[in-house]
């Protein structure tokens, strides 16, 4: 009985659901592959003592899986302390985390993603994810504190990824950007590299990523205002938003 229900749904989804909904599908076979996945890579990183250089195979593999390339132009810096702003569009943005981000290098995420996705979280613990909860304000200015320093030290390279629109994007433009990032920029006087991803709902064969030029910071500001941070913020959305529109035109 339970086999005939699957033989039946089977063709339902691939030859009718899965063609009229290849946007909503193509991330839910994402997660359910992303779910799978995470056991054996648990284990290579357990196995291993591992981080991303142990996990490069990941979005090999999902590239594979979904006959889809991640195609790159520009250089990401790798020799120095970074901010990565990047926009944020799904789930999905673990494909390509997983294959740019640097040996050394975190990214910031929601507090509920500790524990919210069972063994997917246990990876992203082990990789050192740091977990912010924008509820607790305490909590907000603990973590960003940890993160500026971490950015001002000279005898460890750190790197760190923050989704600059601070929740997934409607994938035909870039949301409004919070400033966090920016802030942390000034303070640590550290460089920020935009990347931008260009949408997954239209990718076919390939899904482009532009790594653009750092925008460099002149001396740390120990306490910066809104007002400079909305600049430097408005000055990278600009770059990205224009990057982005490219990207989906092409």
């Amino acid at each position: 009985m339970k086999w005939g229900l699957a033989i039946c749904i089977l063709p339902t989804y691939i030859f009718f659901i899965r063609r009229q909904f290849p946007k909503l599908t193509r991330k839910l076979e994402f997660l359910l592959i992303a779910e799978i996945l995470s056991i054996p890579t648990l284990v290579v990183l357990v196995l291993t003592r591992g981080g991303y250089e142990s996990l490069r195979w990941v979005p090999r593999l999902l590239s594979r899986i979904f006959n889809c390339q991640l195609k790159y132009s520009g250089t990401i810096i790798k020799n120095k302390n970074v901010i990565f702003v990047v926009n944020h569009q799904s789930g999905m943005d673990v494909w390509p985390y997983l294959d740019f981000i640097p040996q050394h290098g975190t990214a910031l995420a929601k507090h509920s993603l500790r524990w919210q996705l069972g063994p997917l979280s246990l990876v992203f613990q082990w990789l050192g994810l740091i977990f912010i909860n924008r509820r607790d304000k305490t909590q907000c200015l603990k973590v960003l504190d940890q993160i500026e320093s971490n950015l001002k030290q000279s005898d460890k390279l750190f790197s760190i990824l923050i989704f600059p629109e601070g929740t997934r994007g409607n994938g035909s433009s870039l949301l409004p950007f919070k400033l966090g990032a920016f802030k942390l920029a000034l303070k640590s006087g550290s460089p920020i590299q935009p990347i931008v991803i260009g949408s997954y709902q239209n990718a076919t064969e390939t899904v482009p990523i532009e790594i653009l030029e750092p925008i460099l910071m002149t001396v740390p500001i120990p306490n910066p205002t809104n007002e400079e941070a909305d600049v430097l913020a408005n000055q990278c959305r600009a770059l990205m938003s224009e990057t982005y529109d490219k990207l989906n035109r092409t």
